[in-house]
This record gives C-alpha cells, structure tokens and sequence, in this order.
C-alpha cells in the first residue's frame, strides 16, 4: 500500500510581496525590511506584471541584498532553487483589479517553490505629496511633462483604485491579513515600524529609515543626497512644489475628481483638502 505523497520541501521560509505605485517611498521600506535580515536577502525589485520574477525584474540594488543580474542566467536559476530564510520581491503600478482574474506568478510552484509564509505588502502614499513627487520623477527624467499632465487623470485612478484597495473597499489582493502600509506614518513613527514588521513575522534587529537607496534615482526632490539622513527628508510637504503656475492644467485635472480623492485622503492619511488645489 503506497503511503501518502511527500509535500515538496519548503524554498522560501518567507515570502514577502511588495505591492506599491512608483514615488510612494517603496525602496525606501524595502531596504528597511532587508535591513531586518541577518544576512543578505534575495529580492528581485519590480517584476514585471503577472510573470515570472526570476526572469523579468529590473536591476536595481538596495542595502542587504544578494547581488543579481539578467547576466548571469545560471546564477539566477542557482538563487531561484536555493532554500532561503526570506525572499521579496516588488511591484510597481501594478493593475490590482487584474488579479480576480489571472495569477501574480504563473506556474509559482516552479518559479518560486513552496514558502512556508506569504505575506502581501500595500504601500500607499498620501495623494498629494504623491502626485508632486511623481510629476517631479517626470522632470528629473526630462520627460514631456506637459504630456504628463495633460493625461494625469490616468494616474490619478490609478491613486484612487490603491486607496480603494487600503481601505479594504476591495479586496483583490485576496487575503485576509494584507500588510498595509503608511508611508507618512512609516517615515514617522517608529512604533508603527516596529509594528508592521511583527504583522509580517519579521524580527527587529534596526529599525532606522535613514538610508536613501540609490534605485530608482532616490528621491524625486533630493536624489541620494540625504541617504543616512532620510528623517530630514521634507516628505510631507513635496505638495508645495505643484502651487506654482505651470501646473495649473495638473490642479485643474485634481479638482475635478476632487469628490473622490477628499474622503479617501482625509479618512486613510487625516489630510486636508490642500486649499491651494
């Protein structure tokens, strides 16, 4: 009589995704989540959308993490079957609603391996120091940010439909005991670090927020030039930078969705209508 079949042996103790829009702080939590690790942690940093995250993240390197490259196939595939204590990987803008209908990882089981925990992080950014910083990536990128502008309300939904989701006004990232986010109350309020990482099952070996890491150009405003100094960031009041004339059409294009973006900003992040919008 045949016994019962062995349940494959576990590959990643625990498994974290990282689910935010870009110039919401997401490298900035990530290296705090990785500081947390005794040693170097495999994180594969903005996968490209429903794919697998060993073959299509984009280089980008945070503190404590084990150096990866699309250069190195062998390597990649070594790390990927190699059982680790913690492995993250991120995304970025990311269509939630997406996800009632097809799989984050196609095929997991043989992209990832079994993990004993899995863990979905939100990360959600008050909406207007969000919006300046984004416009600000824009600039610093030399994009056509009038073009920008002009579709801004693409982005704003997009903003809308991530504070939907915080709210647990949806639930498509379908799990109960989502980690939810803060970035204002994470920059500020080491208690609330502390917290979050007992949420996630993670220990507290250095709870600082002070590294700036270099992916993604750093902060849209201050680039890496306050890394280790991060808390001096001015990251409540990046708004200040859209009350110039130049972005009267970006204001304009806020105002109008202004009856959905209030109360979702005011009852996630006690934020004011700013009244110069």
């Amino acid at each position: 009589m045949e016994g019962p079949v062995p349940s494959p042996p576990v590959r990643n103790t625990l498994e974290i995704q990282v689910f935010g829009l870009q110039r919401s702080g997401n490298h900035g939590v990530i290296s705090w989540l990785l500081q947390q690790s005794e040693t170097p942690v495999v994180f594969l940093n903005n996968v490209t959308h429903f794919t697998d995250p060993y073959l299509n993240f984009h280089v980008g390197a945070v503190p404590n993490m084990v150096p990866v490259s699309h250069n190195d196939p062998a390597r990649i595939e070594a790390l990927r079957q190699t059982p680790k204590p913690l492995l993250v990987y991120s995304y970025e803008n990311l269509t939630l609603r997406r996800l009632a209908r097809e799989p984050l990882v196609p095929d997991r089981d043989t992209a990832l391996g079994p993990s004993r925990r899995i863990r979905r992080v939100l990360l959600l950014r008050d909406f207007f120091n969000w919006a300046a910083s984004r416009i600000k990536l824009f600039e610093y990128r030399k994009q056509d940010v009038d073009a920008v502008i002009q579709n801004f309300d693409r982005l704003i939904m997009l903003w809308l439909s991530y504070a939907r989701e915080f709210s647990a006004e949806t639930g498509f990232l379908q799990v109960e005991d989502v980690v939810r986010v803060s970035y204002p109350r994470w920059a500020g309020d080491a208690e609330y670090r502390a917290y979050l990482l007992g949420r996630l099952g993670l220990p507290l070996r250095d709870n600082s927020n002070r590294v700036v890491p270099k992916v993604g150009g750093g902060s849209s405003f201050d680039t890496t030039t306050l890394s280790g100094q991060a808390d001096k960031m001015a990251v409540g009041e990046r708004w200040k930078y859209l009350r110039q004339d130049r972005f009267a059409p970006l204001r304009a294009a806020i105002r109008a969705r202004r009856a959905e973006i209030e109360p979702l900003n005011h009852a996630l992040f006690d934020q004011p209508w700013v009244i110069q919008f």
